[in-house]
């Protein structure tokens, strides 16, 4: 045989000794392949798998850390996402899967794709993580070959099972978090052979791994190996001494673990402590039950739709088989009742733990979260998977238990239907659930037919791949989503052009997302995010614009506010009617370019007792109508920035028509509105649409004239009521010359630097930079120490004179981090020296760490 035939053979031997972990990864990934297929996502049709979060915010962050890949940008900041943002703590939250550095290698227009492609891959790598698990956990290589290939084939249908479970149909799509549910199955086992076998390497690193690859996730996988080491504790180590000494070993390699991810942690806790995520999440006071208990159960029937609202209903499917088998594992008489007992504890703790207040809140990393509920539901499917194949391979049932499974199984579905709700979990659900229940039984009482077991093997996989095609992989439109890409690099490139190196940003009333800014790679003014500075959203908030827990948008900014947060340019997909406020730049497709007139540098000086006099609470829309109107007139003007103008309306269900009386440039404000969504129509030709109205911010309603009709609708049938608002334009201008008369002439800057020279005659310079730690100032070559503005921004007090100011970012906790983590890694690895070291000196066979 020749050089090439010998390696044609080496390649199948190895194929045949891998294929059924191979099979594991492929089944699943190829069965969410025919699901994207049919759904007709790109290049089989024009949809995505862009859903919820990955369209708002993961697609923009994972396009902006492409570039950076490319092009060398900062890894500490960036001004692509709202008025500036540590990028650490984002790539931390979002983006830290080791995968994501392939980006390096993905063109631009495909980063939609490599999410997708990523997705799959990790649902495969599932599937493939959960058979190892499960072949080492029951030890299958040990068996007979006929025995080892029949358990090898049913691992197939349980990893495949755990890889399609309901919580990745739900949540596939939030793609930070598959690197963890692939991960899980290796770390539990890591664990087993830590406690077993006294090997620790596979626990740490896989460990460790998935606590990189996304922290928040990896919290409840920790919880759970806390649980399962006690499990283990109570059953795997036998006498005191062992018990010892695998509870030491369990601790030392599980902090080592989380301190190599350090460097990422400590930042991450930091930027968390100032933004929304960190708000109103102390511990409950009162007990609540959200419902009960019994009702959860039919979160585990096939073909239940998902659900990833507020009302904290979990995502239980893992196969009707495996309910079947669970309960069948109380029967079994070669598990040990210590087993059983702890298996089944553990199950009442998770269903307990969905339907309480107290252990959603421990469960979700004291923390209690805005809908996605049963984020530790991977768990519960790896555990009931568990059970169902500990169940399967040591089967040795009567078909009396094989009855009472089944009308088990059937009475907790009655009883869960009959305490659920028709509308979360529908009577056709618990149906089909039934029919497969006693199907299954009638494949098990003819299993000795010839060809029955390859036919229960179909029949499950098609249990699976229907669940996952009834109920996961959402689409969107990929073509809306990237219809005006190319407007917008080439209006991006007019600013580029016309800019320089001066500092500016851009914003567009008419946004895809809140992280426009991120995906088309500009410097702006609005954010959405988990990390995004609260303060900053406060602020927003006491002069009408839009804001909230994790998020503010330039939506309801006015000129002066505009200004103030260094907007120089607006993209519009509606050419405005003529006014002061904007000069049309440049045109593509239906895209307008406009620059502002009032616009101001990124840092400005004014009187440094209007801080202190300023007070911009803002519990009512007339405080916050009032708040600009006091900011104004501590800048010098004389009347009222926003007017309250008399007018006629129109009302209507669904629909309001405001007359305008006089000419001007006007902003409204409605007293009650339920719709997210209102559109707004000019009897002169204008359009525009207000995304989350319901976020309450001043409604920009641009240029009028006498006579004008303007038409306010949305889609729920509200009857609406407006305040209707004429902006004073010597108001503005009056305002505006004040705050422009000492601005800083930007000669520089960079992701993490600013500098500049500002000739004053003393007061507060305001940068339009977010108030955070990890800046430093230095004025005239010395550090100066800076302020908060409002809380919000970056300040400082200036003298009398020509100043020359230097601004830098380093990002907190990063250098602290990064010594943590190299000590735990130095640590781990003299630990596994210092072993091999040991056993070999012992004479004890140690032929591997894992």
């Amino acid at each position: 045989m020749d050089e090439r035939g010998l390696k044609m053979e080496r390649i199948t031997k190895y194929i045949k000794q891998k294929r059924y972990g191979l099979m594991a990864f492929g089944i699943p990934f190829l069965i969410a392949v025919l699901i994207c297929i049919g759904n007709r996502v790109f290049p089989f049709g024009p949809n995505s798998m862009l859903h919820i979060d990955m369209y708002h915010q993961y697609c923009p962050f994972f396009t902006e850390f492409a570039e950076k890949l490319k092009h060398g940008g900062s890894l500490l900041y960036t001004w692509n996402l709202g008025l500036g943002s540590d990028y650490i703590s984002l790539y931390a939250y979002y983006l830290a899967s080791p995968l994501n550095f392939l980006l390096i290698l993905c063109p631009r227009a495909f980063v939609i794709e490599f999410m997708e492609l990523t997705i799959l891959f990790k649902i495969g790598l599932s599937g493939m993580m959960m058979y190892l698990y499960l072949r080492d956990h029951g030890r299958l290589n040990l068996l007979a070959s006929a025995k080892r290939n029949s358990l090898k084939r049913a691992a197939l249908v349980f990893s495949t099972t755990y890889a399609l479970s309901g919580f990745v149909a739900a949540y596939s799509w939030d793609i930070m978090w598959m690197d963890t549910v692939a991960l899980a199955p290796l770390v539990i086992l890591g664990l087993e052979k830590l406690v077993k076998d006294q090997k620790p390497a596979l626990y740490t690193i896989s460990l460790a791994v998935a606590i990189w690859s996304n922290y928040y996730i990896a919290i409840m996988l920790c919880i759970f190996l806390v649980c399962y080491f006690v499990w283990l504790f109570m059953t795997k180590a036998k006498g005191w001494k062992a018990k010892i000494l695998a509870t030491g070993r369990f601790g030392l390699y599980s902090l080592l673990a989380g301190g190599m991810s350090a460097i990422l942690i400590l930042p991450e806790i930091i930027v968390l402590g100032y933004s929304g995520s960190s708000m109103g999440d102390g511990f409950p006071s009162k007990m609540e039950w959200y419902f009960n208990v019994l009702a959860e159960f039919g979160r585990m029937n096939v073909a239940t739709d998902i659900y990833t609202s507020t009302e904290h209903w979990p995502n239980l499917y893992c196969g009707a088989f495996t309910i079947l088998l669970v309960i069948l594992y109380a029967f079994n008489r070669k598990i040990s009742w210590k087993n059983k007992l702890a298996a089944f504890a553990m199950v009442a703790f998770f269903m307990i733990g969905y339907a309480n207040n107290y252990l959603d809140f421990f469960w979700h990393g004291f923390h209690f979260p805005e809908s996605l509920p049963g984020r530790q539901s991977y768990l519960f499917a790896f555990l009931l998977l568990t059970m169902a194949f500990d169940a399967w391979r040591k089967r040795s049932y009567y078909n009396w238990q094989i009855f009472v499974a089944v009308a088990v199984a059937l009475a907790l579905l009655g009883l869960s239907y009959w305490n659920g709700k028709e509308e979360i979990t529908p009577f056709w659900s618990y149906a089909l659930t039934a029919m497969f229940f006693l199907l299954y039984l009638l494949l098990y009482l003819v299993r000795r037919s010839k060809g029955m077991k390859w036919f229960l093997m179909l029949v499950v996989f098609s249990e699976i791949a229907a669940n996952m095609t009834a109920t996961g992989i959402g689409v969107t439109s990929r073509v809306s989503y990237k219809q005006n890409d190319a407007d917008y690099a080439y209006l991006l490139s007019v600013v580029r052009d016309r800019e320089g190196d001066d500092f500016y940003r851009v914003e567009a009333p008419n946004r895809l997302t809140k992280n426009d800014c991120s995906y088309h790679s500009y410097p702006a003014a609005t954010v959405f995010s988990s990390l995004m500075n609260i303060d900053v959203s406060h602020f927003y908030q006491s002069v009408y614009m839009e804001g909230g827990k994790n998020y503010y948008c330039y939506n309801g900014a006015t000129p002066l506010t505009s200004a103030m947060l260094s907007v120089d340019y607006i993209i519009t997909q509606n050419e405005l009617a003529e006014n002061p406020y904007w000069t049309l730049a440049e045109q593509s497709g239906n895209l307008y370019l406009y620059r502002a007139t009032y616009s101001l540098s990124a840092g400005y000086v004014i009187d440094s007792g209007i801080p202190q006099m300023w007070d911009s609470a803002y519990p009512t829309t007339s405080d916050r109508i009032n708040n600009l109107t006091e900011l104004t007139e501590l800048l010098g003007a004389s009347d009222r920035y926003l007017r309250l103008c008399a007018h006629e309306e129109d009302r209507e269900e669904g629909c309001t028509t405001i007359h305008i009386e006089e000419p001007g440039y006007y902003y409204a404000s409605y007293f009650t509105n339920s719709s997210d969504r209102l559109t707004m129509s000019s009897s002169r030709g204008y359009q525009r649409t207000f995304s989350k109205a319901s976020h309450r911010y001043l409604l920009e309603l641009g240029a009028c004239e006498a006579g004008d009709e303007i038409k306010i609708s949305n889609a729920k049938g509200d009857i609406l009521q407006f305040n209707l608002f004429s902006l004073n334009e010597e108001t503005v201008q009056t305002a505006y010359e004040t705050l422009a008369k000492e601005q800083l002439k930007v000669t520089g800057h960079s992701d993490t630097t600013l500098d500049g020279t500002v000739k004053t005659e003393g007061g507060q310079m305001i940068f339009s930079i977010p108030y955070v730690p990890g800046w430093k100032a230095y004025v005239d070559g010395k550090e100066c120490e800076l302020q908060p503005f409002e809380d919000a921004f970056l300040s400082l007090s200036l003298g009398s004179g020509t100043h020359d100011i230097h601004l830098e970012y380093h990002t907190p906790g990063l250098l602290t981090g990064a010594v943590i983590s190299a000590l735990c890694i130095a640590i781990f690895l003299l630990l596994l020296v210092g072993r091999r070291f040991f056993y070999a000196k012992e004479n004890q066979h140690c032929d591997s760490v894992l």
